[in-house]
């Protein structure tokens, strides 16, 4: 089975003309994803800066905080976990994660910067 690249991917050939991308190497010719392995176990690692947003202010800048709390994560886009309840976590693709980062906490009035 050939690879081809992505069908809105163009090359450019010597002429300076453009032209569909041909076949670049058979699929499985020693490329790293011919030993596919399956897993219903999803591992990934959420830092603090994941769940930073940035936090404006007129003349000081744009500066990033998290909001110190539990969150839930969706393993899917359509996933519903349902935050507003307390069975959110035991949802199969649902898990909650707590950011502690000991900095200043969105609401109060203390200024960031």
């Amino acid at each position: 089975m050939p690879y081809n690249p992505a069908v809105t991917t163009l090359c450019e050939g010597s002429d300076k003309k453009t032209y569909d991308c041909l076949m670049q190497w058979d699929f499985g010719a020693g490329l790293s994803y011919t030993d596919l392995r399956y897993s219903k176990t999803v591992n990934f690692t959420l830092t603090s800066d994941d769940w930073r947003v940035y936090y404006p202010q007129i003349g000081h800048g744009l500066k990033k905080v998290a909001k110190d709390c539990d969150y839930v994560v969706a393993t899917k886009p359509e996933t519903n976990c349902d935050v507003y309840n307390e069975t959110a976590a035991a949802k199969p693709l649902c898990a909650t994660s707590t950011v502690s980062t000991g900095e200043r906490p969105f609401e109060t009035l203390e200024q960031p910067w």
